[in-house]
C-alpha cells in the first residue's frame, strides 16, 4: 500500500513540474514587459491618426444626459488636443498610457473642454459638485488603426472611438448642430403596432411612456448626434419593435426613419401651451422676469441674504394636481403648492395654496411671499418656437405689467443668470 501511495505521489509530481514548466514556456516575459509591450503599441495606434479620433462620450452611468462628440488628437509627445461640441476650439492638455488594473488611457492635466463633463460647478447641469458625472480615466478594451474601444473607469460606459476622416473639426461640428437643430422637438411619438406611443426629451435622452400588462411604463434612450441623425448608445426594444435610432430628414422634416429600416418612424409633436407647461420643468431666472415681477424677487433675495441664504434654483413641474414651485436655498429644499385650473389650450388660473414645511419657513422669514406673488393670477400662455420651445412666456391677464418668461432648460442660481 505504501508503495501506490508512493508512485501516486511521484506522479503527481511529474504532473506538477510539466504544468509549471508549459506555463513558464508560455509565459515567456515579464508581466511588467507584456505591459510596457502593450502600452507602446496603444499608444503608436492613439498617436497614428493624423486627423485624430471621433470619441462618442457618455458622461454619467447611466447615460441621463445622453452623448457628446469630442475630437481628439494624441500627439507622440504626450499633448492631446481636443474640441468638443460647447467651446467653439482646440483646446490642448496632456494624456498618458500607463498600467493601472488593465491599460488605462488618462487625460491627465485640465483640458477647459474634455473636463466640462466632469466639473463639480456643473456648467453644462446635472449635480452640484459632480456635474455630468464625466470619465477622464479609461481602460483601453481595443485599440485597432480602425477602432478604439474604451470603458470610463467611473461610469463603467463603453466609449467608442473612430479616425476622423478629415481635419475639418469645425465643419464635423457644424454639422451635427444643423441636424440637431432640424430634428429637435420636445415631445415626439413613436406608432408601434398602431398605438402611438408618446416620447418627450430630456438632455440628449429620450423617454418614451406607454402601458403595459395595464401599468405605465418608461423606458430611456439615451442617444448622440451624428451627421446621419441621432444614434442610440443601445438598442430600444418596446412591445418587441427595436430602435437603434433614427435618420435626419430634408429641412423642416416632422417625420424621421428608424436606422436600421425597421419601418418605425419618429414624429414630432406639437404641445398646445397648457400640456407643455403642465408636461415641462419650467426654471426661474431673474433676467428673464419682467420688471414688475423682478422687484418680488430682489425682495426675496435681499430677505434670504439677511438670515444668511442664497437661492441654488426654483422651477415649476405639475405632479399629483398641484403645479408646484421646488426651491433649493443653501442646503435645504422647499415646495409651493399651486392650485392650476386650466381655462382653455393657453390660459389658465394659478392659486397658491400650501407649502411643506421648508415652504413655510421661507415664506415666513426668508421672503418667498415675495417670490410666488407674482404667480398668482389668470395667465395667457405662449412659447417661442411650436415644437421646440426654449420658454414658458405667461402674461397675466389683468395685470399687463406682469410678463414672466421661464427657461425649459435647466437653470442654476437663478440671481446669476
Amino acid at each position: 500500500m505504501k508503495k501506490i501511495y508512493f508512485l501516486i505521489a511521484m506522479v503527481t509530481a511529474t504532473m506538477l513540474a510539466s504544468c509549471t514548466k508549459e506555463q513558464e514556456d508560455f509565459f515567456s516575459d515579464s508581466s511588467a514587459n507584456r505591459a510596457d509591450a502593450t502600452i507602446a503599441a496603444d499608444t503608436k495606434v492613439l498617436t497614428s491618426a493624423a486627423n485624430g479620433w471621433l470619441m462618442k462620450l457618455y458622461p454619467d452611468a447611466q447615460q441621463s444626459y445622453g452623448g457628446y462628440n469630442v475630437i481628439v488628437r494624441f500627439k507622440e509627445d504626450g499633448r492631446a488636443e481636443v474640441m468638443g461640441e460647447f467651446l467653439g476650439d482646440v483646446f490642448t492638455s496632456l494624456y498618458s498610457v500607463t498600467q493601472s488594473a488593465g491599460i488605462v488611457l488618462t487625460f491627465d492635466t485640465f483640458n477647459e473642454e474634455f473636463h466640462l463633463f466632469s466639473d463639480p460647478s456643473a456648467p453644462l447641469g446635472g449635480d452640484e459638485g459632480e456635474g455630468l458625472g464625466g470619465d477622464y480615466d479609461f481602460s483601453i478594451m481595443k485599440a485597432t488603426p480602425e477602432e478604439v474601444v474604451l470603458k470610463g473607469k467611473n461610469t463603467g460606459n463603453r466609449i467608442v472611438m473612430t479616425p476622423m476622416p478629415n481635419d475639418d473639426w469645425a465643419g464635423y461640428m457644424n454639422k451635427i448642430f444643423e441636424v440637431e437643430e432640424n430634428m429637435l422637438s420636445n415631445f415626439y411619438q413613436v406608432k408601434i403596432n398602431n398605438v402611438e406611443v408618446p416620447a418627450s426629451i430630456s438632455d440628449r435622452t429620450l423617454v418614451f411612456s406607454y402601458e403595459e400588462n395595464g401599468e405605465e411604463v418608461e423606458k430611456q434612450a439615451s442617444y448622440i448626434v451624428t451627421p446621419e441623425g441621432i444614434e442610440f448608445y443601445e438598442p430600444l426594444e418596446i412591445d418587441g419593435a427595436t430602435m437603434t435610432g433614427f435618420k435626419n430628414g430634408v429641412e423642416g422634416a416632422l417625420v424621421f426613419d428608424e436606422s436600421a429600416g425597421s419601418g418605425l418612424k419618429l414624429e414630432k409633436v406639437k404641445l398646445p401651451e397648457i400640456d407643455l407647461m403642465t408636461n415641462s420643468d419650467c426654471y426661474v431666472a431673474y433676467s428673464m422676469l419682467g420688471e414688475y415681477a423682478q422687484q418680488y424677487w430682489a425682495a426675496m433675495a435681499k430677505a434670504e441674504a439677511a438670515v444668511g441664504e442664497s437661492v441654488g434654483y426654483a422651477y415649476f413641474s405639475y405632479a399629483d394636481g398641484f403645479y408646484t414651485l421646488e426651491f433649493y436655498s443653501s442646503g435645504y429644499r422647499g415646495h409651493f403648492y399651486f392650485e392650476l385650473t386650466p381655462i382653455s389650450d393657453n390660459e389658465v388660473t394659478l392659486k397658491l395654496i400650501s407649502y411643506d414645511g421648508n415652504g413655510q419657513w421661507y415664506y415666513k422669514n426668508a421672503g418667498w411671499n415675495y417670490a410666488v406673488a407674482p404667480f398668482m393670477g389668470t395667465f395667457k400662455l405662449s412659447s417661442d418656437n411650436e415644437y421646440c420651445p426654449s420658454v414658458l412666456i405667461l402674461q397675466d391677464v389683468e395685470n399687463p405689467a406682469n410678463t414672466i418668461t421661464l427657461s425649459l432648460s435647466t437653470v442654476y442660481y437663478p440671481f446669476n443668470k
